[in-house]
């Protein structure tokens, strides 16, 4: 299924770990979305990490992993710039759509806000044919999440939080977004929608599960074990 052992190996690794391959042999909840960190260049664009992200059942206990390869990250609040494309996503969607929103960006006078730090998103389960819903991060440079819009302490069970009271322009989501199909996903707020994109904050400090990837990998293949189900 994998055209070779390094791709599958990244993949693996991850879903090794929430299997039960953790210092606390835990089985853990697949969650959304599969992250992955990218590298571009002039002419080419490649993955450097996917990550899982810890639901917040375990955000407090998540054991440490057994594999050296595997590390959890505690990713700090922050804001991105985020497009949202359909279909099933591949390496070259993933650049036509970072492409896109860059001019949008600079369209809109964000030019400056533009980093170098750079992120694919894939909520779906495989066999989803319609409505997929896939994302491209570019993380804001200068916008940081508001305090008065913070999102709701971690739970203790498996439910995900009520959304806290926030300002106007500053609305949380639903506790579950509705693309997250009743999936744990990181919370966060939008502080500006326009028909091309979002400005959208995560103001919370979550955990995820991380993995290098050696070599480019096609989305196609990270979704075909994107949801396998643990309790």
């Amino acid at each position: 299924m994998f055209p070779s052992d390094d791709q599958r190996d990244v993949f693996m690794r991850l879903f090794r770990y929430i299997s039960g391959n953790n210092q606390a042999e835990m089985k853990i909840k697949m969650t959304v979305p599969v992250a992955m960190k990218i590298n571009t260049g002039p002419r080419s664009m490649s993955y450097q990490t996917m990550s899982f992200f810890i639901p917040f059942k375990h955000q407090q206990d998540a054991p440490m992993p057994k594999n050296d390869k595997v590390n959890l990250e505690i990713v700090k609040p922050f804001c991105a710039y985020v497009k949202v494309y359909g279909g099933f996503s591949t390496l070259s969607k993933v650049r036509e759509n970072y492409q896109s929103l860059l001019g949008e960006l600079r369209e809109d006078g964000r030019g400056d806000d533009i980093s170098d730090s750079i992120y694919s998103a894939g909520y779906d389960d495989p066999m989803k044919l319609f409505n997929r819903h896939n994302e491209v991060w570019i993380i804001s440079k200068n916008n940081k999440p508001s305090e008065n819009a913070t999102v709701p302490d971690l739970p203790n069970t498996s439910s995900v939080p009520k959304p806290a009271k926030s300002t106007a322009d500053e609305k949380l989501t639903e506790k579950t977004p509705q693309f997250c199909d009743e999936s744990d996903c990181p919370l966060f707020y939008v502080k500006k929608n326009t028909t091309d994109f979002q400005l959208r904050c995560y103001n919370e400090s979550y955990k995820w599960v991380s993995t290098s990837v050696a070599s480019k990998l096609n989305l196609q293949l990270i979704q075909l074990y994107q949801r396998p189900t643990h309790t």
